[in-house]
């Protein structure tokens, strides 16, 4: 078989497969962005005590530790992403 034949063969599967998972990416990507915004999107209460949109049980605190995890774990994501 001709060599330069199956280089043509191999760059087109190559270049079929990273168009697939890139249109994977864009499909899916709204949802993922979303969940790493919700550590940043808070809600005052009416006691005056600042939680988190999407969990509620969650306070806006740099000194909750489940907050922390979270903020840490969607500035990594959006590290990966950007």
């Amino acid at each position: 078989d001709d060599p330069q034949f199956r280089e043509v063969q191999y760059w087109l599967l190559r270049n079929a497969m990273c168009r697939t998972v890139l249109a994977i990416l864009l499909l899916f990507i709204q949802s993922h962005m979303e969940q790493l915004m919700s550590p940043f999107i808070c809600t005052k209460r009416e006691d005056d005590s600042i939680v988190m949109d999407n969990a509620q049980d969650i306070e806006c605190k740099a000194s909750n530790e489940r907050y922390q995890f979270l903020v840490l774990f969607a500035t990594i994501g959006w590290s990966v992403l950007a």
